[in-house]
């Protein structure tokens, strides 16, 4: 058995700080700091405007049917 590990079932073994993509928490926290630095500029796409299959553009923010005629 390796020096360092465990036998009891209660406990874990132990083993070095790396996470289970690789990498050690140093080097996360790293690669975090650095995505935020050198993160992508926000786009310019208006949520409010959605494009009807016939082409027009019409607001998400107000009513395309303003009124209902009832039978």
């Amino acid at each position: 058995m390796p020096m360092g590990a465990s036998t009891s079932p209660s406990s874990p073994p132990t083993t070095p700080s790396v996470a289970s993509s690789g990498y050690t928490a140093y080097e996360q926290t790293q690669k975090a700091i650095d995505a935020m630095q050198n993160k992508a500029p926000v786009s310019d796409i208006d949520f409010t405007i959605h494009a009807m299959e016939d082409g027009t553009e019409v607001s998400t923010q107000e009513r395309v049917c303003r009124g209902i005629v009832f039978p």
